[in-house]
């Protein structure tokens, strides 16, 4: 129980830093999406994913032409994610 406040504390802190971080749960699993800017002012959707209970899972960055791209692309997860029947 002291672990699902923790995450929930935490997502509430990353989301008042960045509006642009998501995250979606089941039971077992986790997924992470984070829209930022580099030091170059690209755009790069960071997606992290594994499990709760163990250290399996993985992280992939993406170059995305534009602000707009990315909130498309994070879009479109969103309905995968959901589909797969993880939750907001």
């Amino acid at each position: 129980m002291a672990l699902c406040k923790r995450t929930i504390k935490l997502y509430d802190f990353m989301n008042k830093i960045n509006k642009n971080y998501y995250r979606w749960e089941t039971d077992t699993r986790y997924y992470k999406a984070n829209l930022y800017q580099d030091l170059f002012n690209d755009w790069i959707l960071e997606k992290t994913w594994g499990s709760k209970f163990n250290r399996r899972g993985g992280e992939q960055l993406v170059f995305c032409p534009s602000y707009e791209d990315g909130l498309n692309k994070i879009d479109a997860l969103n309905t995968l994610r959901r589909r797969r029947g993880y939750i907001n």
